[in-house]
């Protein structure tokens, strides 16, 4: 192992808004000890300090203000620490394989999703995909649906993201789109590397052009309706606008089980338990 120091953190709250579902609400805070315990094993494994932080600043809603703070406090320990990792607290290490001996910490580690796999072919029927339907929601983009098909995307939904990041790119001068955005349940890499996205010192400006952006938009208002404050258009935003080194990490490293995609590639070593549904994958596979 090398002689550099590193630390693994998460981030718990309760949230009492709507901005959870009840169920998910109820698992995380039945789970969390179990969580906490599994991920601080896989930091003893790395030979890395750990820490979980709890968020009380109210940037948003409680949801988004959870995701704000993690990227927050990256930065924060990129001051202390030679090597950082975040891990959502439904990140759980299925097999134990040292993440910073993996990668090439000197870009930032993350995983990059497909909002058009993840968003747009998951949630819309196939068949509503054509140019023959009475609705064109963007030619630019070629991307034509039945009109009442939008009631299938919220401001969750992947693609809607990367509607966000484009339209943001946009006022940038950014004219080459693409449907990728950053999944931010785990993000690791140097301090050199979490130190030039100054994503805190930035937030208000980034702000600002998303309000920007929903106003003078490339989308029609049942999808510019949709967009909000959201950590991973942001980070993926800042990523692309300013050319950041990024090491996108193969899916193993983040493998996301949800209402959708439940069962687990055996090759997986983080599991990311979007669907909160613990107990069921405990028992098949003994997790905690």
């Amino acid at each position: 192992m090398s002689g550099n120091s590193r630390v693994i953190f998460s981030v718990y709250k309760e949230v009492n808004d709507n901005s959870v579902t009840d169920y998910k609400k109820q698992q995380l805070k039945d789970y969390k000890d179990d969580l906490i315990k599994r991920q601080h094993q896989y930091a003893e494994f790395c030979g890395a300090d750990y820490f979980v932080y709890e968020n009380n600043n109210q940037i948003i809603d409680e949801y988004n203000s959870i995701q704000f703070f993690k990227i927050q406090q990256l930065e924060i320990l990129a001051n202390k620490y030679d090597e950082v990792l975040y891990l959502d607290l439904d990140i759980v290490p299925f097999k134990f394989v040292n993440f910073f001996e993996s990668h090439d910490l000197s870009k930032l580690c993350c995983f990059q999703q497909d909002c058009h796999e993840w968003g747009l072919k998951r949630y819309v029927p196939k068949d509503d995909n054509r140019k023959d339907v009475p609705y064109l929601l963007n030619e630019r983009l070629g991307y034509y649906f039945h009109k009442e098909n939008l009631q299938r995307l919220d401001s969750q939904n992947w693609w809607v993201k990367a509607c966000a990041k484009n339209a943001m790119l946009l006022l940038e001068n950014h004219v080459d789109f693409n449907n990728m955005i950053i999944n931010t349940g785990v993000i690791g890499g140097s301090s050199g590397i979490i130190k030039k996205l100054r994503f805190t010192n930035k937030l208000d400006s980034i702000l600002k052009t998303l309000r920007d952006a929903k106003k003078d938009n490339i989308y029609p208002i049942e999808i510019s309706s949709l967009i909000k404050p959201n950590n991973e258009v942001f980070l993926t935003y800042l990523i692309e606008k300013n050319n950041i080194p990024i090491n996108y990490i193969n899916e193993h490293w983040n493998y996301i089980v949800d209402d959708i995609r439940k069962s687990i590639d055996s090759n997986s070593i983080f599991l990311h338990i979007i669907n909160k549904e613990f107990d069921e994958y405990d028992y098949l596979y003994n997790l905690f």
